[in-house]
């Protein structure tokens, strides 16, 4: 088994090194944030494994009932700490909630894990987003503008909001797409654009 200690400015970058150097199948042993912005966590790896082949002894056996009470505690214990990873052991329970909420949502966790430690809370959450979200605006672009993302998102109805914006705005504008996939989307838009003049 190695066991090493790593530092880092924050989780994300702690959880990062650990899984460089130890690999994907490393456990966090501990966690403690040592100053404001220095965090130390205890990782290990077994690189023996467990050779099923041989058999294993019998184990000793507790002297009376007592003993083998706080053994099943000592290893519920254990079970517990095992399953918790680096973030859930340090995090407070509000940011703890917020992370929890972010990766149900599909957040990256390094994303994730930065904006918890940026945020107090739910109210400056919106904040830290709003900082770490790159906005433009849409018709200060010279030639052209291009929506991308997954199916559903709102590509078209944004395209139809920004289009109304330059032509109230005096621009010209043309309207191409790609997108022969989802039945009906070039209709879609050329109604849009008939629509718009």
């Amino acid at each position: 088994m190695k066991i090493k200690k790593f530092h880092a400015k924050t989780f994300s970058v702690v959880l990062k090194m650990v899984k460089k150097e130890l690999g994907p199948d490393a456990v966090i042993l501990s966690s403690e944030q040592l100053k404001e912005n220095m965090v130390e966590v205890v990782a290990a790896v077994d690189y023996e494994g467990i050779n099923l082949s041989e058999p294993l002894g019998a184990a000793e056996k507790p002297t009376d009932l007592s003993e083998l009470k706080s053994e099943v505690e000592r290893l519920k214990e254990a079970l517990v700490q095992m399953k918790k990873s680096g973030y859930e052991m340090k995090l407070p329970d509000k940011k703890l909630r917020i992370l929890k909420l972010l990766l149900k949502r599909s957040v990256k966790e390094e994303f994730a894990l930065r904006l918890c430690e940026k945020a107090g809370n739910a109210e400056s959450l919106l904040n830290v987003l709003t900082e770490e979200i790159k906005t433009m605006d849409a018709l200060s672009a010279k030639k052209a503008v291009m929506l991308i993302g997954p199916t559903g998102v709102g590509k078209t109805s944004t395209l139809a909001k920004l289009a109304s914006q330059a032509i109230r705005s005096g621009k010209r504008i043309a309207i191409i797409t790609l997108d022969t996939y989802r039945i009906g989307a070039v209709e879609q838009l050329r109604f849009f654009a008939r629509i718009l003049g």
